[in-house]
């Protein structure tokens, strides 16, 4: 039966070929994103690896037997020294960082007072004075062009409003009553004639 024994040879060469791992080119049409979120978390494992490698490597110094203790804590100090001048530069490169920051701040606004004192351009009182020289004559006094405010007669014209409001209604019909007496021409009394040959008033001349 020498064809079915090449038939199994082949199917399981093709399921071998399925069993494989993906090569480059299948992995090509993996999104971007999902490819950087891959390499993320092989990063941290990295670090994490590190990170553990280093304290195992802390942990394994240990005193030898029959060593000094001065011997151990030398050995000790140069094991840790450069984590600690690690951990100093650290320090002290934040501490740099926030003394620029606060200089620059303060030089920002140091300019930003001088450019406003300039285009404000502050001037002392004497040069607001007149100069007048010795000798010189005024012609006339400075002429307003500016009309005055109307401030007196609206002042007098409510105070009488005021006024008048503060009669009470008895007081205004009286008031009323006599403006119209003297304004109606027949209630004026007529002045009397006079006579043109004896000068004397005409109801004693006849």
């Amino acid at each position: 039966m020498p064809n079915k024994k090449k038939r199994k040879r082949g199917l399981e060469t093709e399921q071998s070929k399925y069993d494989e791992p993906p090569t480059s080119d299948k992995t090509s049409d993996i999104p971007k994103n999902f490819k950087r979120l891959l390499l993320a978390n092989k990063f941290k494992k990295q670090v994490v690896n590190n990170s553990k490698m280093n304290k195992d490597t802390s942990q394994k110094v240990q005193r030898i037997p029959g060593e000094s203790f001065l011997g151990f804590s030398r050995r000790l100090d140069d094991h840790m020294r450069p984590d600690i001048l690690k951990a100093m530069k650290e320090g002290t490169s934040a501490k740099d960082k926030t003394k620029r920051f606060r200089e620059k701040l303060k030089e920002k606004k140091k300019a930003k007072i001088k450019k406003l004192m300039e285009e404000v351009n502050i001037k002392d009182f004497d040069d607001f004075k007149d100069k007048i020289k010795f000798g010189e004559i005024v012609q006339a006094p400075p002429s307003l062009t500016v009309i005055p405010k109307k401030r007196n007669h609206l002042k007098k014209d409510s105070s009488k409003e005021k006024k008048m409001n503060q009669l009470n209604f008895a007081n205004k019909r009286i008031i009323a009553e006599e403006r119209e007496r003297k304004r109606d021409p027949n209630n004026r009394k007529k002045k009397p004639q006079r006579c043109s040959k004896c000068n004397t008033k005409i109801l004693a001349c006849d």
